[in-house]
């Protein structure tokens, strides 16, 4: 912490300021690196943006007497989770980030299906947008189509069995994938292949395996 805390001190280098993220800092635990934290965010750097993330609840913050303090020296931001209306919202403007509408009915088939974590429902909405193609709107059939009946869990079959140099079997499994959809699941089946080959460059980086399998 002492050598963070140092660098969030130290002016940046080519660049107006920098930001430095520590997660989970309900875990600090040490008496002294709980003072370090509190001094420094009483007297914090001009030149540095320092973000604490903290994976409590709202009344868990105010009965901890150290995120409570440190609470009263920062900008404080609750993140809750998000529930039908506001779910909603969410979806919406992830489908408009990729030049899409979506209707009601298509987002509360969505939060049937796939439940409320942001990540997952991203990921269904950047397939969806790829299966819309070139039509404006994602319709609740297409959220039945798709994830319903998960076409992409057959995507994931083609490339095991290209993976293992199986010609015959990655032929055979595009015949299960209906001819209206050829188009649509070429889409779908280079978001699976981004996806491999993020996870590989990951790999290479020594990326935590945790965060690699979210």
């Amino acid at each position: 912490l002492a050598d963070i805390l140092s660098i969030a001190r130290t002016k940046p280098f080519l660049a107006a300021k920098r930001l430095i993220v520590i997660k989970n800092i309900e875990l600090l635990v040490s008496p002294q690196h709980k003072e370090q934290m509190l001094s420094y965010a009483a007297s914090p750097s001009a030149d540095s943006v320092l973000v604490l993330d903290a994976r409590v609840k709202e009344k868990e913050l105010a009965s901890s007497k150290f995120l409570s303090e440190i609470s009263k020296l920062s900008q404080t931001i609750c993140f809750k989770k998000l529930y039908d209306a506001g779910l909603d919202g969410w979806i919406a403007k992830r489908a408009a980030l990729r030049k899409k509408k979506i209707d009601s009915s298509a987002c509360e088939l969505l939060r049937q299906l796939k439940g409320n974590n942001l990540r997952t429902l991203d990921g269904e909405m950047e397939k969806l947008s790829l299966y819309a193609a070139d039509r404006p709107g994602i319709t609740a059939a297409d959220v039945r189509e798709l994830v319903g009946r998960d076409i992409s869990a057959s995507i994931y079959d083609i490339i095991d069995a290209i993976s293992r140099k199986d010609r015959a079997r990655a032929i055979a499994l595009t015949f299960d994938i209906p001819k209206k959809e050829i188009g649509s699941s070429v889409g779908l089946f280079c978001w699976n292949l981004r996806l491999l080959l993020n996870v590989k460059e990951r790999q290479r980086s020594n990326y935590p395996a945790q965060k690699i399998g979210e």
